[in-house]
């Protein structure tokens, strides 16, 4: 298998295509298993936001609308998926690890740093990396290849593979190959998977602020948007000019708002839509059909959501509305056709760069930007309300079951 992969963020994502590729095929629907099945038992979504700022940078924005808490480990615990993991601290033996697990016929999960890949139009250094589950399909020396959110397979050069796998010491060259999935324990896995969401939105965060998660931190955000009065405020914080375009258009690599929303997860409209899929099809596994009636509730939180977007980064401003659409099919020309599309992406990054140059002089947004702050906070707002029910009714049914 070197193409028609479906998966689309690394950590779900990579376990969907992994259990595709090795033939593994859900019993309910004799199809493969998806990607939304995956997500909800990774621990579904959620709601984070943190504004992260260093000397010398711009602030950035990170809005995280998925579980970030051990999401590809909970997945596999919670699909009841055995594997096999081998880890060394001799980059050969790491090698050799892999290259065994694809001549026994498995694709291998590893660990590599997305800024080191080559494809991912990105530049680390040494100063930035991020590690993550990336599958590895194929080698036809001296090229691997991959499946990373294209249905397109990646060929990689092994030396490239390699510096990737080496980014952070500490990871080993771990590889990881899939048994699958154990169909008499994954509907309790499926409901721990809803319990951990619900956990996320309704009560303390596992970590950090309750005014940086769930529906605490809803409505912390919305009240920061209109807050004049606070140096943390985002009339003060994020004033018109690079700040406030950081903020919400962002730049390749370090995403802005919009990004979060629309591209980031699964799917758009920050995976509620996705999350709705999952809840009807674990009615199958689980055997409470009243998940199916609870799914419309995020379907209308997956329209709150790119209305949000959309207030963001509103067509009333020209180069936000050529912005989006260039984010767009920068986006999708890598789905449909993965690294066939690199020259063009380099060449849509180059406008887009040009428009973020344009938006980050102070007088582009100076009139718009109260505006935008109060639209922004009216669909946060709506966020809020449609998922505080949504939750609240997910839970009672669980409690219940």
């Amino acid at each position: 298998m070197t193409d028609g992969f479906e998966g689309r963020h690394s950590s779900t994502g990579t376990v969907a295509d992994a259990l595709a590729a090795s033939g593994f095929l859900n019993p309910k629907t004799g199809k493969p298993y998806t990607e939304s099945l995956i997500l909800g038992a990774s621990g579904g979504i959620a709601f984070g936001l943190f504004v992260f700022e260093y000397k010398g940078h711009l602030p950035h924005v990170s809005l995280l609308a998925r579980n970030t808490f051990g999401p590809f480990e909970r997945s596999l615990d919670n699909m009841a998926i055995r594997r096999e993991v081998k880890e060394t601290v001799k980059p050969e033996k790491g090698e050799q690890n892999l290259r065994e697990g694809l001549e026994d016929g498995h694709p291998v999960i590893v660990l590599a740093d997305q800024f080191s890949l080559p494809h991912s139009g990105l530049c680390g250094g040494d100063q930035m990396w991020y590690m993550r589950p990336l599958l590895v399909v194929g080698y036809e020396a001296p090229n691997y290849i991959l499946a990373d959110g294209s249905s397109k397979g990646i060929p990689i050069h092994e030396d490239l593979l390699m510096a990737a796998r080496s980014k952070v010491k500490k990871d080993r060259f771990r590889v990881t190959i899939l048994e699958a999935p154990d169909p008499a324990r994954l509907p309790e896995g499926l409901i721990r998977g809803i319990e951990t969401s619900t956990a996320l939105f309704l009560d303390k965060p596992p970590a950090g602020s309750a005014n940086n998660f769930g529906l605490q931190g809803l409505r912390h955000f919305a009240a920061s948007l209109v807050d004049s009065k606070s140096a943390k405020g985002w009339p003060r914080q994020f004033e018109p000019g690079p700040r406030l375009v950081q903020a919400l258009a962002g730049r390749h690599g370090q995403p802005g708002l919009w990004n979060w929303i629309e591209i980031w997860g699964t799917n758009a409209s920050a995976d509620r839509g996705t999350y709705a899929d999952f809840l009807e099809e674990a009615v199958a596994w689980t055997g409470i059909s009243r998940l199916a009636e609870i799914a419309p509730g995020f379907r209308r939180s997956a329209q709150a959501w790119s209305a949000l977007a959309e207030a963001s980064m509103p067509d009333s401003v020209p180069e936000f509305k050529e912005l989006k659409a260039l984010k767009r099919r920068h986006h999708q020309v890598w789905v449909d056709q993965g690294p066939e599309s690199l020259e063009e992406r380099a060449r849509l990054r180059e406008r887009m760069d040009e428009l973020v140059d344009v938006l980050s002089k102070p007088e582009t947004l100076a009139g718009q930007a109260s505006a935008i702050r109060e639209a922004m906070a009216h669909e946060v707002g709506q966020i809020e309300a449609i998922e505080g029910s949504a939750f609240e009714e997910l839970r009672a049914v669980i409690t219940a079951r």
